[in-house]
Parts: C-alpha cells; sequence; structure tokens
C-alpha cells in the first residue's frame, strides 16, 4: 500500500520501529510542479484519480510494484553529478506517468461500473412499476387469463424478468398469484350470490366447469357446490 497526500504544507519526521532494516522512498511534489511536468489537465485527473480532490486529503492505494519500483530505484548509486540527477528525474516523471495511466484507468473503470449499476437500478426500478402496472390490470381483469408470452409482449419485457420481479415485489409468480386472486373472489361469490357455477368458471376464465372446480377443491378442501349449499344452509338458519 502507499500513502497519498494532498496539503497546503508539509512537515515529515519519518519514524519507523521494526525488527529488521526497511526502507522508505517519498516524493514530494508541489501542484505546481505537477502542472509543469504533466500538464495542468492530466495533473489534475492523477489527483482526482487518486482521491486527493480536497485539501487536506490522505489515501492508502494499492499500487503495482512495477510502478512502484520505478520510483524505488530513482536514485542509482552508481551515477553521481548531474547524470544522477538526470537519471532520478526521468525516473520520477517515469514513475509519474505510471501512476496517471493506472489511477485514471481505475478511475475510468470505476465511472463505468457506477453507470452501469445506475443502469441497472433505473431498469430494476422500471420493472418494478410495470408489475405494479400489471398486477393492477390483472385483478380487474375477467375471463382467460394471459400467458406469460403474452404479458411479455404486452409490458415490453421478457417472460422470465417480468416473473421474477413480480415474485419478488408479490411474493408469488404471476400464474399463481392471480389464480388464487380468482379462486378468492369465487369463494366470496358462491357464500353470498347466486351465479351460476358454470358462468363463474366462465368469468374466471376456467375453459371448463370440471377445471375451476378441480382448482377450487385442492384450494379450499371441498368442491364449489358443496361451498354453496354449506352457505344456502346457513343463512336458512
Amino acid at each position: 500500500m502507499v500513502q497519498f497526500r494532498l496539503a497546503r504544507s508539509l512537515h515529515v519526521t519519518p519514524i519507523l520501529d521494526t525488527a529488521r532494516p526497511s526502507e522508505m522512498t517519498v516524493l514530494i511534489a508541489g501542484r505546481s510542479s505537477l502542472h509543469n511536468l504533466l500538464g495542468e489537465e492530466i495533473a489534475e485527473e492523477l489527483l482526482e484519480g487518486l482521491g486527493l480532490a480536497e485539501i487536506p486529503t490522505v489515501r492508502l492505494r494499492h499500487v503495482s510494484a512495477r510502478i512502484s519500483a520505478l520510483l524505488k530505484h530513482a536514485v542509482c548509486p552508481s551515477r553521481s553529478g548531474k547524470l544522477r540527477e538526470l537519471h532520478a528525474q526521468a525516473k520520477v516523471l517515469e514513475y509519474l506517468c505510471a501512476l496517471c495511466d493506472d489511477a485514471i484507468t481505475q478511475a475510468a473503470a470505476g465511472s463505468r461500473r457506477r453507470e452501469a449499476a445506475g443502469t441497472v437500478g433505473r431498469r430494476q426500478q422500471r420493472l418494478r412499476e410495470i408489475s405494479q402496472q400489471m398486477r393492477e390490470d390483472l385483478l380487474r381483469a375477467q375471463g382467460k387469463l394471459p400467458t406469460l408470452e403474452e404479458l411479455s409482449v404486452q409490458y415490453g419485457a421478457s417472460a422470465k424478468l417480468l416473473n421474477e420481479t413480480f415474485t419478488r415485489e408479490f411474493g408469488s409468480g404471476i400464474m399463481s398469484f392471480i389464480t388464487n386472486h380468482r379462486l378468492n373472489q369465487a369463494h366470496e361469490a358462491l357464500q353470498s350470490g347466486n351465479v351460476p357455477i358454470k358462468a363463474l368458471a366462465s368469468l374466471l376464465g376456467y375453459s371448463h366447469v370440471n377445471h375451476f372446480t378441480t382448482a377450487f377443491s385442492r384450494k379450499f378442501g371441498c368442491p364449489p357446490g358443496r361451498l354453496r349449499r354449506q352457505a344456502s344452509r346457513g343463512a336458512v338458519e
């Protein structure tokens, strides 16, 4: 990990307490120096990429060994005088260029990830809105139930996504939800009304009264005719 600081002034007193010899390389550069070396635009992109947008700021950041080695070897013991100075300047500039590439690339990747997350969030919100609208439409509808494929065409989303989103929102799949709702409606109608069972089955979208009877019996434990008779005897008593 490498520590980066942005401050108006800096006073450093290095203190290391270690069990074995350690090395530390420090590079201090003024903002104006960075502007001169890299150009103002690139220098500010570097600071932003390193997370140093405000003063004062301290950031710890992982920097690859390849990049860190450029700074570590900036001072060459085998050279002296002006040549040693030029070597150090060249390595520092190479280090800053590599750091720019790394920081700006990572910042751009982070921006793309945030943008993608925002796109996913907007898509999920749109699917939730579609699910809510579809639920209202299905609760009002009568007669034959549309298939998932037909709902997909109607609401402009894949059947799989529609069903998954609907399940997260309302606790059950689309077909299961509306079937249970219609059977509950039938239960109420049989107890309080005189609509013929065959007509009721047709209103609820069943192609044959036997299919309605089977589904009703499975859910409530008795056929619709028996429930109506029980309700009628209760009303007479």
